[in-house]
């Protein structure tokens, strides 16, 4: 690689968590969405709101490289899941 293209690329690594946002809301029920809702996500999320019908999950996970971007899926695709214990991996 060119020393421009690693100037490059270390400047999109810097301005890409701003983008997005690196961090999870820390309110919301954890919950894991399964492949139905798309390829973008990496499974874990938070859901913080359901639509009026019961219809529609607002949900915020992370994208295939790690920024948290937030989506409307079919709540039929959104799955429960109990929180990680301290020392649980």
């Amino acid at each position: 690689m060119t020393r421009s293209g690693v100037i490059l690329a270390l400047s999109l690594l810097a301005v890409a968590p701003g983008a997005g946002g690196c961090a999870l809301p820390s309110q919301g029920t954890p919950v894991y969405m399964d492949a139905g809702t798309g390829r973008w996500w990496r499974g874990n999320g938070v859901l913080t709101e359901v639509s009026a019908d019961g219809r529609l999950c607002h949900v915020h996970g992370r994208n295939r490289i790690l920024i948290v971007e937030d989506k409307w899926v079919d709540c039929r695709r959104v799955h429960q899941r109990r929180p990680e214990l301290p020392g649980e991996r």
